[in-house]
């Protein structure tokens, strides 16, 4: 998993769903459908987030983890996983 590819408009996006459904725990797949759950009750079909799903779980991913060990060895570390 490397660092998706966003627009800033994109990652504030990304920025205000983590803060919306993030919680103490930050599970990914959670948040992620936490916010596509409310998009679709509120009768939104085209929005980024439904239009990019594995891309936004990524960028959640990497925010999330980012925030908790800093960004600069983030593609090193999830390769070294791999």
């Amino acid at each position: 998993m490397i660092r998706p590819k966003f627009t800033a408009d994109e990652w504030q996006i990304v920025d205000r769903i983590i803060c919306k459904y993030g919680s103490e725990t930050n599970d990914v797949a959670d948040i992620l459908d936490d916010a596509i759950n409310d998009l679709l009750d509120d009768g939104v079909t085209d929005d980024f987030v439904l239009a990019k799903p594995g891309e936004v779980f990524e960028a959640i991913y990497y925010r999330i983890w980012c925030r908790k060990y800093g960004p600069d060895n983030f593609e090193q570390e999830v390769m070294d996983k791999v």
